[in-house]
C-alpha cells in the first residue's frame, strides 16, 4: 500500500470554520485565455477554434515540410490553410491529421502545394476560446473562424479587386494522402470524402507497408457558402475538370469562385463526419446553418466560459492567470466527443462502418495517447469536469471488446495505434474506480485490464522493439517478473517500471469487484520494479534474458532501457511504493539526497512525462519544503504567457494540467490512490465547482500572491492536519482547505511517513 500512516492523517472533515462562498457570480475568464501561447516551439498547440472536447478544431496549418506534426508554428511566415481535424501538442513526427483544408485566394488561379501558401502576419492575430483571426497577403484576406462539436464556419473579408476564391483543399494532411473525391450537387453544396494515413510508420511495421490499414482515416465534409460561387470547378490528380460534378482520385480538391467585387465577405460553414456524407450534412445543418458567425462564436465563447468557471481564482497577477487559465483550456480540449446522431464511427478494428449510437454514452476518442494523459489531464478532468468520465471509459471498454485488448490510445483510425509503452489506461480506469465513478461497467472494464495483464499481442517480435508495438504485456515479464532487453532494445526497464505500476492499477480494481486472489498477485507483482534495480549502481537499469545487468551503462544517456527519458528520470518512477524505493536506496534519508542530487545536477525536465511526478516526492517522504520551493521555481522558470511558453509538447493538454495542479496547489501523484500533494498555490484564493453537484471547495492561501512558497500549517474546516496531504473524496464533500504560508521554510509535515 501506498503510505498507510499517509492515508490515515486524512482526518474526517468536522464543521466548516467559515462557510464557503457557494454563489460567486460567473465572471468572464476567457478574457485570459491566449492560445498562441505554447505555438512558438515544441508545445505543438492549437490555436484555432473548437469547443470543450469539440471533435472541430479549426485551425491554421502553417506552411512547413510534410514530415512536421505540428501544424502551426508561430515562427511560419506562411500558412498553407485552415483544416478541421487536428491533436493538441502531440509529440514526434511523420504523423498527423490536419485534413480537409480550406484555402482564400485573390488574383490568378493557384493550385501548386507550395502556391497556396498565404503570405501572413501576426499583428491582429488572435486566437481565444472559440474564435481565430490571422491577416494574410498584406491585409487583402481577413480571415475568421468558429466551431461547434462537428462544424465549423469560416469568414473570409476580401479587399481589393482582384478574382476571389476559396479551394478547398483534400490533399492536405500531416500524414499521407490515399485518396479522395469531391461531389458539387445540384443546390451549390460541396460533398467531399478523404482517406488518409495518419501514422504510415505504424502501417509499415504492423501490416508491412506505410498504405496499411492501421491508422487508416475515412473522413466527410459537408460545405455550403454564403453568398453561392459564381461557379465551382473540381480538380484532380490531372488538373482542373472543367463542367464536372465529381471527381476521385488521391490529389482532389474545389475552386470556388466569388468574382472580382472590389470588397467581399464570405461564409463557409463546414460539417465533418466519421460516418458518412449524409451525416456531415446533418452535422451542418444542425450545427451550424442557421447562425450567424457571431451567433456560433457566442455559443462557444459561453461554453467555454462555463467550464472555465469550473475554478475561479482571486489574487495572484495578469500573468499568471493567462497562463493559468489558458492551461485549463487546453486540459478540456481532448479527447474529442465524436458521437453523432442516429450514428457513429465503428470501424476501428474491421471495414468501415456505422453503428447506431443509442444515446448510452457517448464516443470519446483521440486520447492520443493515455501515457501522456492519465498523469495529470485525466485527473485534472475528473477533478472538474466528472461528467465526462464514465463515457471516457465506456469508450475504452467498447473499443477493447471490439478489438480484444483496452486500447492504450484512442483514435479516429482503424486498428490500434499501440502508442506509447506498457498500460497506462489500466491506471485511467483504475483512478477513476478509486475515486467513485460507477457509471461504467467495471467488471466489464476488469476483464480487459486482466487479459491485458496476462497476454500480449505484438506482430513485430523479430524487431526488439516490443514496447512500441504490442497491445498487452511481455510474456517474459509476466514469467519472469521483468522486460529483458532482447525485447526492447531502448525501453525494457522502464517498460518493466510501468508494468510494476500498472499491476497496482489493476490490483486496486480487482479490489473493486471482489477479485480477491488476483488482487494480491497483482499487488505482489507491483514489486517487480526491484527486479530491475541495480543496488551497484543505485539506478534502475535493464537487464538482458539471462538476468545480467546491460553494460555499458550511463545514467544520463536517453533511450538506454528508458522510453523518453534517463535511468536518472525513472529510477523515480515507483509511485506506488516510494517507501519501497526508499528502502531500495538505503532509507528516506537516501532517497532524499538522490532527489537533491537530481535536481542539483539539474537532471530534471518540464519537457516529458516521467519528470511530473518527481518534485512531489519530497511531500511524500516528509521533506515538503523541498517540494514547495521546487514548485514555484519550476513554474517561473518553465512556464510563462508568451507563444513560447511551453517547453514541452502539451500531449493533450498533459502538460497543461500539471500547471493547473501546480497552481491550485493539489496534485494527484499516484493515480490510482485517493490523494493529493498540497502546496502554495499561486493565488490567495481558489474556488473550485466540482462539476454539476453544485458543491464548491474552497483553498485560503494568504499570502500567496506575495510569493509565499512555504506551507506552516493546513486546516480542512477548521481541523489541522498533520500533513499537506488531502483525499480526493474530502475535496468532493465541499468545505474549505486553509493554508498558513511563510516565506522560508518550516517544519510542517516532516514527520517521516516509511516508518512503522
Amino acid at each position: 500500500m501506498l503510505f498507510a500512516q499517509a492515508i490515515s492523517v486524512l482526518l474526517t472533515t468536522g464543521c466548516a470554520s467559515e462557510k464557503v462562498e457557494k454563489k460567486r457570480p460567473p465572471q468572464q475568464l476567457t478574457q485570459y485565455v491566449d492560445l498562441l501561447i505554447g505555438t512558438d516551439g515544441p508545445g505543438n498547440t492549437v490555436p484555432g477554434a473548437c469547443v470543450p472536447f469539440g471533435a472541430v478544431k479549426v485551425s491554421p496549418d502553417s506552411h512547413r515540410p510534410e514530415e512536421s506534426v505540428d501544424a502551426y508554428d508561430y515562427k511560419a511566415t506562411k500558412i498553407q490553410g485552415f483544416s478541421h481535424f487536428h491533436l493538441e501538442g502531440p509529440g514526434g513526427s511523420g504523423y498527423g491529421y490536419s485534413m480537409v483544408s480550406l484555402v482564400p485566394q485573390v488574383g490568378i488561379l493557384r493550385l501548386a502545394p507550395d502556391e497556396l501558401a498565404l503570405t501572413m502576419t501576426h499583428e491582429g492575430e488572435i486566437a481565444k476560446p472559440g474564435y481565430y483571426k490571422v491577416s494574410l497577403e498584406s491585409g487583402e484576406i481577413v480571415t475568421e473562424l468558429s466551431a461547434s462539436r462537428h462544424c465549423a464556419m469560416h469568414r473570409y473579408t476580401f479587399e481589393g479587386g482582384q478574382e476571389k476564391r476559396i479551394i478547398l483543399d483534400m490533399r492536405q494532411t500531416r500524414g499521407m494522402v490515399m485518396f479522395s473525391e469531391v461531389h458539387v450537387e445540384d443546390n451549390g453544396e460541396v460533398l467531399a470524402k478523404g482517406v488518409y494515413q495518419v501514422h504510415p510508420l505504424i502501417a509499415t511495421l504492423v501490416d508491412g507497408n506505410p498504405e496499411g490499414e492501421t491508422g487508416r482515416v475515412t473522413v466527410y465534409a459537408s460545405l455550403r457558402f454564403e453568398p453561392t460561387p459564381e461557379s465551382i470547378i473540381l480538380f484532380d490528380d490531372k488538373g482542373l475538370e472543367a463542367s464536372v460534378k465529381y471527381v476521385s482520385g488521391q490529389k482532389t480538391g474545389a475552386v470556388m469562385e466569388f468574382g472580382a467585387q472590389e470588397s467581399q465577405i464570405v461564409i463557409a460553414r463546414v460539417g465533418v463526419s466519421l460516418v458518412s456524407f449524409e451525416q456531415a450534412r446533418l452535422n451542418r445543418s444542425s450545427e451550424c446553418d442557421g447562425h450567424t458567425f457571431e451567433g456560433l462564436l457566442n455559443k462557444a465563447e459561453s461554453l467555454w466560459n462555463a467550464l472555465l468557471n469550473r475554478i475561479q481564482v482571486e489574487g495572484g497577477s495578469e500573468k499568471e492567470k493567462r497562463m493559468f487559465y489558458t492551461a485549463l483550456y487546453r486540459a478540456l480540449m481532448q479527447p474529442s466527443d465524436y458521437s453523432e446522431r442516429p450514428f457513429s464511427f465503428c470501424g476501428f478494428f474491421g471495414d468501415d462502418k456505422a453503428c447506431e449510437n443509442k444515446g448510452d454514452f457517448r464516443l470519446f476518442l483521440d486520447d492520443f495517447c493515455i501515457w501522456d494523459t492519465y498523469r495529470t489531464t485525466h485527473p485534472l478532468q475528473m477533478l472538474i469536469v466528472p461528467e465526462v468520465i464514465d463515457d471516457m471509459i465506456r469508450t475504452l471498454i467498447f473499443l477493447g471488446e471490439q478489438g480484444g485488448f483496452m486500447p492504450k490510445c484512442t483514435w479516429i483510425a482503424k486498428g490500434d495505434s499501440r502508442i506509447m509503452t506498457a498500460n497506462p489506461q489500466f491506471c485511467f480506469v483504475a483512478d477513476a474506480v478509486v475515486k467513485g465513478f460507477k457509471g461504467f461497467d467495471v467488471e466489464k472494464a476488469y476483464t480487459l485490464m486482466r487479459k491485458g495483464s496476462m497476454e500480449d499481442e505484438n506482430p513485430v517480435q523479430a524487431t526488439s522493439l516490443c514496447g512500441y508495438f504490442n497491445r498487452g504485456t511481455p510474456e517474459e515479464y509476466v514469467r519472469s517478473g521483468y522486460v529483458p532487453r532482447e525485447c526492447d532494445i531502448d525501453q525494457s526497464a522502464s517498460m518493466t517500471l510501468e508494468y510494476a505500476y500498472n499491476d497496482y492499477c489493476v490490483h486496486k480494481v480487482a479490489m473493486a469487484v471482489g477479485k480477491d486472489e488476483d488482487s494480491r498477485m497483482f499487488l505482489a507483482r507491483s514489486k517487480n520494479y526491484k527486479n530491475v534495480f541495480n543496488p551497484e549502481t543505485g539506478f534502475m537499469q535493464q537487464k538482458d534474458k539471462d538476468g545480467n545487468f546491460v553494460q555499458p551503462f550511463d545514467p544520463t544517456v536517453w533511450g538506454m532501457g528508458f522510453t523518453e527519458g534517463s535511468a536518472w528520470e525513472w529510477t523515480f518512477f515507483v509511485p506506488h511504493d516510494l517507501c519501497g524505493l526508499a528502502n531500495l536506496l538505503g532509507g528516506k534519508e537516501a532517497l532524499e539526497r538522490k532527489l537533491d542530487e537530481f535536481f542539483g545536477n539539474k537532471h530534471f525536465t518540464m519537457e516529458n512525462e516521467p519528470d511530473f511526478h518527481i518534485p512531489w516526492i519530497y511531500t511524500m517522504i516528509g521533506v515538503p519544503d523541498k517540494t514547495q520551493s521546487l514548485i514555484r521555481e519550476i513554474v517561473t522558470q518553465w512556464f510563462d504567457d508568451t507563444p513560447s511558453g511551453l517547453k514541452g509538447n502539451d500531449d493533450a493538454g498533459a502538460l497543461s494540467a500539471w500547471l493547473v495542479f501546480a497552481m491550485i496547489g493539489l496534485y494527484p501523484i499516484t493515480p490510482s490512490e485517493d490523494i493529493y500533494v498540497v502546496t502554495a498555490p499561486f493565488f490567495d484564493k481558489v474556488f473550485l465547482r466540482l462539476g454539476e453537484s453544485g458543491k464548491v471547495f474552497e483553498i485560503r492561501a494568504p499570502g500567496a500572491s506575495s510569493g509565499y512558497p512555504f506551507v506552516k500549517g493546513v486546516s480542512l474546516n477548521g481541523r489541522a492536519l498533520e500533513r499537506p496531504i488531502i483525499s480526493h473524496s474530502q475535496i468532493l464533500s465541499g468545505g474549505v482547505l486553509e493554508l498558513t504560508l511563510s516565506d522560508i521554510p518550516t517544519n510542517f509535515g516532516r514527520a517521516d511517513p516509511c516508518q512503522d
